[in-house]
């Protein structure tokens, strides 16, 4: 067990990701046949750490709490750009969540090429607002992104087979 980042930490990111999983299935009804996949994740101890250091950071809950948006994370993958756009402003509109901000890297892709809607929410968890972040996607953007994640973020393994 990761003596910074332990169960009880995890706790209320976890609650956060059924919460917003529950507002996610609820839009997902008023737009049949355009959600291909729903999923969800939590950031590993370690990826919490490289970002934290990444950051010039502490590495520390406390740290990791104030700082990082992106410890509860979901992704949805949609039709067409155009039902990307529609669910997010369906999202922005629900009581079960606030929300923060928008990263639109659709209208404005990443130098790598990666494309998606990024929104932040907070939602509540035992009268705290514990921020998830929202990825939205076509099923052409998700392929994307999972390549360069793998040539970026993966290490390559220096044997054969």
């Amino acid at each position: 067990m990761d003596p910074v980042f332990s169960p009880a930490f995890y706790s209320p990111y976890e609650r956060a990701v059924e919460t917003a999983f529950l507002m996610l299935c609820a839009a997902r009804s008023r737009f049949r046949g355009h959600v291909r996949t729903m999923t969800f994740r939590l950031k590993s101890p370690a990826s919490i750490r490289g970002k934290l250091q990444n950051q010039g950071l502490p590495i520390s809950a406390e740290s990791a709490i104030s700082s990082l948006h992106d410890i509860a994370g979901l992704r949805v993958v949609l039709s067409t750009p155009e039902s990307v756009y529609r669910f997010a402003s369906l999202l922005c509109q629900s009581s079960s969540a606030e929300f923060v901000r928008a990263r639109d890297y659709i209208a404005h892709p990443k130098p790598s090429g990666y494309r998606a809607l990024h929104l932040l929410m907070r939602v509540p968890v035992d009268g705290h607002m514990i921020p998830v972040e929202i990825q939205l996607r076509t099923p052409a953007m998700d392929m994307w992104a999972r390549v360069e994640h793998d040539l970026c973020y993966k290490p390559i393994s220096s044997t054969a087979g």
